[in-house]
């Protein structure tokens, strides 16, 4: 390994400090319990789709370490795809050599070992093992674009001894700090609750908080509006919101991530037969929005079986561009048997690979569709412990989206987009009423009821 290389990966070897670069970067509110959850029993192996921000991430971790008094040395980061460093096929192992020889004392002071885009170091999760196996002072985080796809192959050897940490992009409330909107501080406390209190129904301390703040942005209604509609139109992909211009959205998107995860990070982790079917099924997707998929139509469409169909299916959501929901049912039989929904994982990647004109006459209608994207985004981050899924009985009568937890608690929610957002929705109570569910729960445009059986939250809320 190349020495040198590494030690210009940790520049506050030598000055004690993150660079700027990476220093002065919207903090991401993930943050604080990827550090919490660092032991060197365990690792932690953060998860994302390219361009996600996950480097930003490991590098404010770096920073809240040094900040709480961790000695510099002590923190070791590698940027595993660097070709500089040397060969990957020995990387870890030297890495490791370079770890105990040098760095770990007899003070036994853990050393935390953060290795970013660790998939290309083959039989990582081994060495990973091995080293908590031995007892070792090591506190290890990893991240990787493609390791959704290859932590499934890793469950056996890091069983018990790995966490898994999902980034999405910006939520609402980022988004707000990176472009100062006065709106941050009250979205940001938004998220707080969410945060502490989880997904849930409007009862209780969490209904409370939230009619608080909804107090608190009355005099913020159209700043929050204004955000709402940028945000919907945006996405909350970290460069494409700081893009200076150089290429239009679609460009960005297709070339710099959707390209990537297709024609590099698939291939080098997954056998591909038909790559040219994955990269229309991964369009389709990720153009048309959330949408409720046809397996036999779709191989029809493109000419292969339903099997082939699936399969690639699973590749996709597993690098994280898109999600593929189960139909709610009580069993998991039912479940399995039930059509899927496809969410993707961004608004401003559907948006700019879809050509949505969303100041047409049918802009409402689109930004509905895309109030559900962020909504589902909203549950992958605070829906703990739980499944997420759809619910469709016959045709009208259907409901976006039933967090079902592990607990026991199902809540089913729907976006209500239009000018009339009044009144009961059918799907929700069709829903409560054949499965005795007591609470739902609307998402609106404008508009605030916590009392109600069906509760309805504007969608700035879900920060």
């Amino acid at each position: 390994m190349n020495l040198s290389a590494l030690e210009a990966q940790n520049p506050w070897w030598v000055d004690g400090r993150v660079p700027a670069a990476m220093r002065d970067t919207v903090p991401r509110r993930l943050m604080p319990s990827v550090v919490a959850g660092l032991s060197p029993g365990r690792a932690t192996v953060l998860l994302g789709p390219r361009r996600v921000g996950k480097t930003v991430l490991v590098h404010q971790v770096v920073r809240r370490l040094l900040e709480g008094g961790v000695a510099p040395r002590a923190i070791v980061y590698l940027s595993a795809d660097d070709p500089l460093l040397g060969p990957t096929a020995t990387l870890f192992e030297e890495l490791l050599a370079f770890v105990e020889e040098r760095l770990l004392g007899g003070s036994g002071e853990p050393v935390y070992v953060l290795v970013d885009e660790v998939h290309v170091i083959a039989d990582w999760p081994l060495w990973v093992k091995r080293s908590i196996d031995r007892g070792r002072p090591l506190v290890w985080l990893v991240t990787s674009s493609a390791g959704s796809i290859l932590h499934r192959g890793s469950r056996e050897s890091l069983a018990g001894r790995a966490r898994d940490v999902r980034l999405l992009p910006f939520s609402l409330a980022e988004a707000a700090v990176l472009v100062r909107s006065p709106a941050a501080p009250l979205l940001a406390r938004c998220a707080g609750v969410w945060e502490s209190q989880g997904v849930g129904a409007l009862v209780g301390e969490r209904a409370a908080a939230l009619v608080r703040l909804h107090d608190e942005a009355l005099g913020l209604g159209e700043e929050l509006m204004r955000l709402s509609r940028w945000y919907l139109r945006s996405g909350g992909f970290p460069e494409a919101l700081a893009a200076s211009g150089a290429l239009s959205p679609r460009e960005y998107f297709w070339q710099t991530l959707v390209e990537r995860v297709l024609y590099v990070d698939v291939p080098a982790v997954a056998r591909v037969r038909q790559a040219h079917v994955l990269r229309e099924l991964c369009l389709r997707l990720l153009s048309q929005g959330p949408v409720l998929i046809n397996i036999e139509r779709l191989a029809s469409e493109l000419g292969v079986t339903h099997v082939t169909v699936a399969e690639y299916l699973g590749i996709i959501e597993r690098t994280m561009l898109d999600f593929i929901l189960p139909r709610y049912a009580t069993t998991l039989a039912g479940r399995q048997r039930g059509g899927k929904k496809s969410v993707p994982v961004d608004t401003g990647l559907v948006v700019a690979l879809g050509g949505w004109d969303l100041g047409g006459a049918q802009g409402a209608a689109l930004e509905g569709r895309l109030a559900e994207v962020v909504v589902h985004a909203w549950l992958r981050r605070h829906a703990a412990a739980g499944d997420i899924m759809h619910w469709r009985a016959r045709e009208g009568v259907e409901v976006d989206f039933v967090f079902a937890a592990h607990g026991g608690l199902v809540l089913p929610i729907e976006v209500k987009w239009g000018q009339s957002q009044r009144g009961r929705h059918r799907g929700l109570a069709e829903f409560q009423r054949r499965y005795g569910v007591a609470e739902a729960l609307l998402v609106v445009r404008e508009g605030f009821d916590a009392a109600a059986a069906q509760a309805s939250l504007p969608l700035w809320m879900l920060a």
